[in-house]
């Protein structure tokens, strides 16, 4: 089995012209070019690609419920790394720190949690191909 990026390589001009095609027939949304999803039903490559989006799509699905948390202290470490940039600034008003703390820290939060969520997922793919082989 290739991987996506290998497929996406393999794209001949037809292909990249039913890029969206693809994109749209994975998310099974029912608005699409007939004549993008007619090369699409006709080409293997296209076909393959859409196989991938669908796997990727079920994987993020089924992690959508497992509960990663962020690290600890990392919303506390932006907080007071930002507020101590502020008094060294003299800010008279800190409003935009705290904003800026949020915004950084709910990011940070998101990275990590991306990122575990990749690792889970990857450490699963490999523990089931293992398996297998």
């Amino acid at each position: 089995m290739r991987g996506l990026a290998e497929i996406v390589r393999l794209r001949t001009g037809e292909c990249r012209e039913a890029v969206d095609a693809i994109a749209q027939i994975a998310a099974e949304e029912p608005d699409v070019d007939e004549k993008a999803a007619a090369h699409v039903t006709q080409c293997l490559r296209c076909q393959a690609e859409v196989a991938a989006y669908r796997r990727i799509v079920r994987h993020l699905r089924a992690m959508r419920h497992e509960g990663i948390s962020p690290p600890v202290g990392s919303l506390a470490a932006v907080l007071a790394v930002l507020e101590a940039a502020a008094v060294e600034q003299n800010v008279a008003s800190t409003t935009w720190v705290v904003r800026a703390a949020y915004v950084g820290g709910i990011t940070v939060a998101t990275a990590a949690a991306g990122a575990a969520g990749v690792m889970v997922w990857m450490s699963r793919r490999r523990l089931g191909l293992a398996d297998t082989g």
